[in-house]
């Protein structure tokens, strides 16, 4: 383990995992088993429950139910811990997000990505995940790989995740997450050379 990996596994609370090498040891669980709803789901049409968080450049949207941090007055300790980890999680990734996060108004987010020019959208938990891929997939069907999203009049590179909310239900998910976020990050770079190609 190099000391990138060390300092992202330190920052996402989690040890490395080392996994025996049957396949059944190491097999993930299967997709369509059913699962109750953790705290970072949503229906498709539960829209008014998502926000959009960037990060300070702008180039990363994370769209997910209750992104907005709590007030000082708000007794939503769950909240606040589940956005302790996803700002642990983007400084492994060198991110910063931004101070307030934003109601998901398909519109809204359409100017400003006109104005911004976002990289990737991540996507975190089922509800938003389904929102903007327009399916009724799982999620875990959907990690893994780089969608597109529809954003005004731009296609933009789309990587599911786990809300982090899940993760603190099941931490033995966030090696899971940090992959995704790694792929994310190469979606991003594949994306801002393309464009300075052209």
């Amino acid at each position: 383990m190099n000391e990138s990996q060390r300092r992202a596994f330190s920052a996402l609370g989690i040890g490395p995992l080392w996994c025996a090498r049957s396949v059944s040891a190491c097999a993930r669980p299967d997709a369509t088993a059913q699962r109750t709803p953790s705290a970072g789901a949503s229906s498709p049409l539960d829209a008014e429950r998502l926000s959009v968080l960037p990060d300070e450049s702008g180039r990363w949207l994370f769209i997910g139910e209750d992104l907005a941090r709590p007030g000082l007055d708000d007794a939503a300790a769950p909240r606040a811990d589940s956005m302790h980890l996803l700002d642990r999680m983007l400084a492994a990734l060198g991110l910063r997000a931004a101070d307030e996060a934003l109601a998901f108004d398909p519109r809204a987010l359409a100017a400003r990505t006109a104005v911004r020019e976002p990289c990737v959208v991540v996507a975190l938990g089922e509800g938003a995940a389904r929102l903007l891929l327009g399916t009724d997939a799982p999620l875990a069907s959907l990690r893994g790989s780089v969608h597109e999203a529809s954003v005004g009049a731009r296609a933009l590179p789309l990587v599911v995740s786990w809300h982090p909310a899940r993760l603190l239900e099941a931490p033995q998910e966030k090696a899971g997450a940090w992959a995704d976020l790694c792929l994310a990050r190469a979606a991003c770079e594949a994306a801002l050379s393309a464009c300075s190609v052209r």
